[in-house]
């Protein structure tokens, strides 16, 4: 609150999610005797999961943590009934799934369990050429498959929560999926928690299968609460997270060992701190949800504009480039021609080392590629060629492959392209996108700005083709005000309704992209429609 115009604090959260329609998050305010509570709860939740209550606000953001394990288990040559364990021999554990079929008999499922956790299934067995044989099956440890997870009971808390001291205590219940938790009060007071359970490794970093005959990378147990992540009332007055490391060098545990890339944190900080912005409003907090400025183009940038120009296609590609401030905007053609040319430099780079498994890498990653332009010049050579190439040839023949690819998708001018016919978002039915002109009755799209490093984060993989359609952000926006919580504006991707056929199944979608908000405040007269549930 020192930090704001109100002296109460301000909480700003934007989930990311796999975009679809209908979405996963619906807006409710739900007025009781006790509270009035506001926010975003999902089908089949009676809780608000991301909201505020009057009292406190509180939102949630994936730690990217590591909790999920593969254990490699080897079944009994002379049982199939059985699997090994270090005490011996073991039974699975067998139920059976009964999945009713439409004028057909019934289709039984059956599914194996181990000490790990459950078997993964038969139907995939050929994804999983290289890992496991013909006498192992794969087990998933993860521990959202506990019967003891708690988790419902601290939303149920979170949602009668009076104070930021009653929400971290509401935390010791949240136990999957693993979550970075901010959360602030009316009286003042702001906090952060990584809240959620970690496994203790015997052994390994969760990287890869391990054998679970042998119990030598069995879990020992979690991380003890408290001593995951947490902190209260900062000297700075503010937390930031945006998926970014939330652990110091040295710490005891281990979280993952894989952490994102820090650039939008660091946008978020440098906006906070930056002379003219006003992070002291609601207003400038949704302003900064929707930032769309790409620290990690920034870095990258000046070493691609490094090399010399072979075309002139290629100097007005770099023409462009060399007035391009990194914000990936709908309209402007710099973000595509970049992307293309970092896309097309990641093939030259890894693909001859990488072979088959490049696919999983052809999404660039700035800090990779500049890392390899100025750290590891090695990779710059292709080995599948006589010459040894260095990394200026390489950027120069990058840059003429995602011309050509650009030109052979597009056929008009560098200048006349844009972003936003490329980094399309298509929000498609999780069931009738499968189905032939259900998919596109019931599916819809639209241009979005944005990008893997933005704030208003624009998530895609580079596909062939310049494939760049936006999969994966915020599908939901919030921001809150502490001082007057009817004055917290709220937002999601597409709308409030689940029917395709209802008016409002996609009705929020451009408001959403283009940056609008709506604020949920009563009276119920004020409804253009109502929905009355009535108990039989």
């Amino acid at each position: 609150g020192k930090r704001t115009e109100t002296g109460a604090p301000i909480l700003a959260n934007d989930p990311h999610l796999g975009l679809s329609a209908p979405g996963f998050w619906y807006l409710a305010r739900i007025e009781t005797p006790e509270r009035t509570l506001s926010g975003a709860t999902a089908p089949s939740l009676p809780i608000v999961v991301l909201g505020q209550n009057g009292h406190v606000a509180w939102g949630l953001t994936t730690t990217h943590g590591d909790t999920q394990d593969l254990f490699i288990e080897r079944v009994l040559a002379d049982d199939p009934t059985r699997y090994e364990t270090p005490e011996g021999p073991r039974a699975f554990e067998v139920r059976e799934e009964v999945i009713a079929v439409r004028d057909q008999d019934p289709e039984t499922w059956r599914v194996r369990a181990t000490r790990h956790g459950p078997v993964i299934s038969d139907a995939i067995a050929e994804r999983l050429d290289g890992i496991q044989d013909s006498g192992t099956v794969l087990a998933l440890a993860w521990p959202a498959l506990r019967h003891d997870d708690r988790s419902a009971a601290a939303f149920h808390a979170m949602n009668r929560a009076r104070s930021a001291a009653e929400v971290r205590t509401a935390l010791k219940d949240f136990q999957s999926p693993l979550q970075n938790v901010v959360f602030a009060d009316r009286e003042g007071h702001i906090g952060f928690a990584t809240t959620g359970r970690v496994p203790l490794r015997a052994s390994g970093d969760g990287r890869h299968p391990v054998p679970g005959w042998s119990g030598e990378a069995d879990w020992r147990g979690e991380i003890p609460f408290e001593e995951l992540p947490a902190a209260a009332d900062p000297s700075g007055g503010s937390f930031i997270n945006a998926n970014n490391r939330v652990v110091p060098g040295g710490y005891r545990y281990l979280l993952t060992a894989d952490w994102p890339g820090p650039y939008r944190a660091q946008r978020i900080e440098a906006l906070l701190s930056g002379e003219g912005f006003a992070a002291g409003t609601p207003e400038g907090a949704a302003a900064m949800q929707l930032d769309v400025t790409s620290l990690a183009a920034r870095e990258l940038l000046p070493l691609l504009l490094s090399t010399e120009p072979a075309s002139p296609r290629a100097k007005a590609a770099i023409a462009i480039l060399e007035t391009w401030d990194g914000r990936m905007t709908r309209d402007d053609p710099a973000p595509l021609i970049f992307t293309a040319w970092a896309g097309a430099l990641t093939r030259a780079l890894l693909a001859d080392e990488l072979g088959p498994a490049f696919e999983a890498f052809s999404t660039p990653k700035s800090a990779l590629l500049s890392r390899i332009l100025t750290e590891a010049g090695a990779w710059c050579d292709n080995i599948d060629t006589e010459e040894t190439e260095d990394c200026l040839t390489q950027l120069s023949a990058a840059l003429e492959d995602a011309l050509e690819r650009l030109e052979a998708r597009f056929d008009r001018p560098l200048a006349e392209l844009r972003w936003g016919e490329a980094h399309f978002a298509h929000f498609a039915h999780p069931v009738l996108s499968y189905v032939p002109l259900f998919d596109t009755l019931f599916g819809f799209g639209l241009e979005t700005p944005g990008g893997n490093a933005t704030i208003n984060r624009g998530g895609f993989r580079l596909g062939p083709g310049i494939n760049v359609a936006h999969r994966h952000g915020a599908g939901y926006r919030a921001v809150y005000d502490l001082s007057d919580p009817d004055n917290s504006r709220f937002m999601i991707a597409t709308g409030q309704s689940g029917n395709p056929f209802s008016p409002w199944y996609g009705s929020l979608a451009e408001r959403w992209r283009d940056g609008g908000y709506v604020k949920l405040v009563g009276p119920a007269k004020v409804a253009q429609e109502r929905l009355r549930l009535t108990p039989r």
